[in-house]
């Protein structure tokens, strides 16, 4: 009896094993490239997206740096909604006098791990300031994942082809 249930443990414990092995994740950092607003000024950032493998669309993402002219807002107060199949919404949370933030880049196609995205010149816009003070459109712009001299996406530490 002792064996059977030693057995029986062996076996949950390696179909557990098996489940964690698989669940790896991967991740891609991605910079805003060429992202210049209609008053010719330009935006700068990065952001990490983290996936379970085989399950791209369905990550996370954080910027690690964002930089906006016209606010002394970044990344470490900004709200960023990240969807790579579509679009990137980046919001201040609070609204104050004077002080607000509302950035949409909607993008041409879907980010995968190895290909950019051009930023939709006609519906991607932003409103920096609060009370109009800096509203237009985007003249330029693309999300690209983060490439290393020789061409190839860095992920996980590691070049990918």
């Amino acid at each position: 009896m002792c064996t059977v249930k030693n057995i029986r443990f062996r076996m949950i414990s390696s179909v557990f094993f098996v489940a964690a092995f698989n669940a790896h994740a991967d991740s891609v950092t991605y910079t805003l490239e060429n992202v210049i607003l209609d008053d010719s000024t330009q935006m700068t950032g990065t952001f990490l997206w983290t996936y379970d493998t085989g399950n791209f669309e369905n990550g996370a993402g954080q910027f690690t740096s964002l930089d906006i002219p016209h606010t002394s807002h970044d990344h470490t107060d900004l709200d960023a909604n990240i969807d790579v199949t579509q679009s990137i919404e980046i919001t201040l949370p609070t609204n104050n006098h004077d002080d607000g933030l509302d950035i949409t880049l909607d993008l041409v196609q879907a980010l995968t791990p190895t290909t950019s995205a051009l930023i939709n010149l006609v519906t991607s816009k932003y409103s920096i300031g609060g009370n109009g003070f800096h509203d237009g459109l985007f003249i330029s712009g693309r999300i690209s994942p983060v490439v290393n001299g020789t061409g190839m996406v860095f992920r996980n530490g590691f070049e990918q082809e």
